[in-house]
């Protein structure tokens, strides 16, 4: 990684225009388990919590996997490790912002992050469920995948390869017309196709006469 690309992802992100602050409930910092960097990401969540009581979306916490990485300080692939370590926790579960904000008018994907303010166990549950799931559909996904070649890569070599039936090569198919009739229809008996000359093959060059 370049010194310019560590310097651009370690940069501090913009402070909210409404000058909001994270502040984060005893149980995250009793949680043993979290890591500095998800206590982080936990606190950027917080961040974006919605606190107001009446409001529908109170709990739930609206910013793109992009924002919450860049105001931790890390890639995004890091941050949504991060954010699937908290979810399989039990700090947080993610729904479509459709389901929470139907005035939204933004992206059809965009994600909904309902933040608890302590470790939920059924979330907990449906969150490692759910990157079971994803992790099982991947690895039958590289396995058709790998099948898929193996399979090209046989049929190639059965159109290419002709064999005996002790495996072994006799003849290259893309050679085989340019047998003579003789070694086609199997005669010159204790000769191996294989091995003979081809029939339409250059003739050996003739030597000068040696002079007398």
């Amino acid at each position: 990684m370049s010194t310019h690309a560590s310097r651009r992802r370690s940069r501090p992100s913009k402070p909210h225009p409404d000058g909001s602050f994270a502040a984060l409930p005893w149980t995250a910092i009793q949680d043993r388990r979290l890591t500095g960097n998800e206590l982080r990401m936990l606190a950027a969540l917080y961040g974006h919590r919605r606190n107001r009581q009446g409001d529908r979306r109170e709990g739930f916490a609206f910013a793109s996997q992009a924002t919450l990485s860049a105001e931790v300080g890390v890639s995004t692939r890091t941050g949504i490790r991060l954010l699937n370590a908290l979810a399989s926790i039990g700090w947080h579960r993610v729904t479509s912002r459709f389901e929470i904000d139907p005035d939204f008018k933004g992206n059809a994907k965009a994600r909904a992050y309902e933040v608890g303010l302590e470790p939920n166990e059924e979330w907990a549950r449906a969150a490692i469920t759910a990157q079971k799931e994803r992790s099982d559909r991947a690895r039958e996904t590289m396995r058709r995948c790998d099948g898929a070649v193996t399979s090209t890569h046989e049929e190639a070599a059965s159109r290419h390869v002709s064999t005996d039936t002790t495996g072994h090569v006799t003849a290259v198919m893309s050679d085989v017309s340019r047998l003579s009739p003789e070694h086609k229809n199997g005669q010159n008996a204790g000769t191996d196709p294989a091995t003979e000359p081809l029939r339409d093959a250059a003739p050996p060059i003739a030597r000068p006469p040696e002079p007398s």
